[in-house]
């Protein structure tokens, strides 16, 4: 009885465990992905990937696709934020627009030695000219 007892247990903390969910470990700078093999619920989006980095020089580096088969409109929004001042501030926004089943934007920009940088973007896709979905993502936090 207790072998059975002690095998549930020990099988039932694995599987607690093994699960794990998308969240966001708030350190009252940035916020950073815990990462999970939980993948975001979209009806309409395929991918969304994003990239943020910066260089010894102060270059930073923005790269955002999104992938959708069956919208008519796909647009995403980028603002590379800089924390000033005990707030997030936008200091240079993109944004672009595609009628094709993706849509990108890719950018450089130098930033100022001294502050935290993100990354924020908005994918949004469209059916019929309504707004269908929408995916979000915020970059965690770099210091230059």
């Amino acid at each position: 009885m207790f072998k059975k007892f002690l095998s549930i247990f020990v099988l039932t903390i694995i599987m607690m465990t093994s699960l794990s969910t998308t969240g966001f470990a708030d350190d009252g700078i940035s916020k950073k992905l815990v990462t999970s093999p939980v993948k975001p619920n979209w009806i309409a989006i395929s991918q969304f990937t994003n990239t943020f980095d910066i260089s010894s020089m102060g270059k930073s580096t923005i790269d955002s696709v999104l992938y959708s088969f069956s919208v008519d409109k796909i647009r995403i929004d980028a603002y590379l934020q800089q924390y000033k001042n005990g707030n997030w501030v936008t200091i240079k926004s993109w944004s672009n627009t595609s009628t094709d089943i993706s849509c990108s934007i890719s950018e450089i920009w130098y930033v100022e030695e001294g502050y935290y940088y993100r990354l924020v973007t908005k994918g949004t896709v469209y059916r019929n000219g309504v707004q269908i979905e929408q995916a979000n993502y915020t970059s965690e936090a770099h210091w230059y």
